[in-house]
């Protein structure tokens, strides 16, 4: 749903968007858990991530274009059941098996996407002649990198982390993003940018040291 709706809507409010994942997996944790634990610091930190990627992003490409609300909405309900996702395997009788976490969400995914595609018709449009060696590259790249390291990492992280802390990453991929424009991309990286960055680190400090409370007791 998220590269479906990316076709119309710009990527900083994309990035955006999902930035509001760690408060959806707040949220929905609470409610599994059945409690409702919350402390300053996880919710100044949780606010403040958001806030900094809302200065990262703010008068990037939000003008209004043709199926923006039907995207936006795409990407929150995307954002929603990757969070239902997170809080599952944290339940789940695989927790413990990272590798066996990456091999069944990549390998269903594959089966998913490829049967979705295949019924509204895109696969008659895929051509071969039309891939290109840049193209190859970068699927391979995706796939070592992206996917196998990626969602192993992030499998490992979530059976020894809070699913709240680990959902932080929504707050750093932008920042990650616009420095890699910075190195790579020839962007300008200005006081906003430099503002902005620190916020989201302090975020994911604090989200840190708030779940923490609770692995202690507090």
């Amino acid at each position: 749903m998220l590269h479906w709706a990316e076709r119309v809507v710009p990527s900083g409010l994309a990035s955006l968007l999902i930035a509001i994942e760690p408060i959806m997996v707040f949220l929905l944790s609470s409610a599994a858990a059945r409690t409702w634990r919350l402390n300053g610091m996880l919710l100044a930190g949780i606010l403040l991530g958001l806030g900094g990627v809302g200065m990262l992003l703010r008068g990037t490409g939000l003008e209004p274009v043709p199926g923006l609300m039907r995207g936006s909405v795409m990407i929150l309900v995307s954002a929603f059941s990757w969070s239902v996702g997170i809080i599952y395997s944290r339940r789940s009788h695989l927790s413990g098996s990272p590798l066996l976490l990456s091999a069944l969400s990549l390998l269903s995914g594959a089966v998913l996407l490829l049967s979705a595609a295949t019924a509204v018709g895109e696969a008659k449009e895929f051509q071969w002649s039309e891939v290109t060696l840049k193209s190859s590259l970068a699927l391979g790249y995706l796939i070592v990198f992206g996917s196998v390291i990626a969602f192993t990492a992030y499998n490992w992280l979530m059976e020894h982390y809070s699913p709240t802390l680990v959902a932080t990453h929504t707050y750093v991929n932008p920042v990650v993003a616009v420095l890699l424009g910075w190195a790579y991309g020839g962007e300008a990286l200005t006081a906003k940018v430099a503002l902005a960055a620190t916020l989201v680190v302090a975020a994911v400090v604090l989200v840190d040291r708030g779940t923490s409370r609770f692995e202690r007791g507090a």
